[in-house]
């Protein structure tokens, strides 16, 4: 009779705090994210632009070239995450970028042409703040951290008129990541939610190793390691599900 009474104590109880916690509208979500990102100035060049094996040129053999432009990348991504009050919210979330480009040209006319992406996984934490823009539309702010994967595929390089090579197959990097959110939340239905948002992303850095020319002579045969920043403005259209 006891373990009877044990077991029906902890049921009800255990029902009490689920009708509390969806009364409350706490709880589980899950969360598909969606967006698109613009790169911000990478200031790529060499670890050690004095180096005899610097490869990014000002004019003859003088170094200390650099490239800045990245381009832009579509955001995808899927996380979980729990609504601990009505105003505090963290999930964890997997973010990929992979459409970046350090596309550009050193002041010394060598065209350089290698694609950049980044896999990340962020813990992100979010205050929704208690008031509603036109009845719907209720504002948040987030910060996040986490680690992120950042990889330049092969970097070739060109000079018009003369030759080509490769200086690297491409290389990966990891690197500590931060994101700062400004959003608003629109519920569309029940449980439904679209986030729509501005975040500013700093993903580390993305490098090249020092390394022999794979294709062509650039310089001595050997170039150094060099790296640059990726960050990013992102425009952002994400979907919530609560389980709750």
């Amino acid at each position: 009779m006891r373990a009877a009474r044990l077991v029906g104590a902890l049921i009800g109880l255990i029902a009490l705090m689920l009708a509390t916690t969806a009364q409350a509208g706490l709880g589980l979500y899950l969360k598909l994210e969606s967006g698109y990102a613009w790169g911000r100035d990478a200031g790529f060049q060499e670890d050690d632009p004095s180096s005899a094996e610097c490869f990014l040129i000002v004019s003859g053999t003088t170094c200390g070239g650099k490239l800045n432009h990245v381009g832009s990348s579509f955001v995808i991504g899927a996380g979980i995450g729990y609504r601990f009050s009505p105003m505090f919210r963290a999930d964890l979330t997997y973010g990929r970028r992979s459409g970046f480009n350090l596309k550009g040209r050193d002041p010394a006319g060598t065209d350089f042409d290698p694609k950049v992406s980044s896999d990340s996984i962020m813990l992100s934490g979010f205050v929704d703040i208690p008031y509603k823009i036109a009845g719907r539309a209720q504002p948040y702010v987030g910060l996040a951290i986490g680690r992120s994967r950042n990889k330049m595929d092969t970097l070739k390089w060109s000079d018009p008129g003369c030759c080509t090579g490769v200086l690297n197959a491409g290389a990966s990097n990891n690197a500590t990541a931060w994101q700062l959110t400004l959003g608003a939340a629109i519920t569309v239905a029940p449980k439904w939610t679209i986030d729509v948002g501005y975040r500013y992303s700093d993903f580390g850095d993305f490098r090249k190793p020092r390394g022999p020319d794979q294709v062509g002579l650039f310089g001595t045969g050997f170039t150094a390691s060099a790296k640059g920043k990726l960050r990013t403005n992102e425009l952002l259209l994400n979907l919530r599900y609560d389980l709750f």
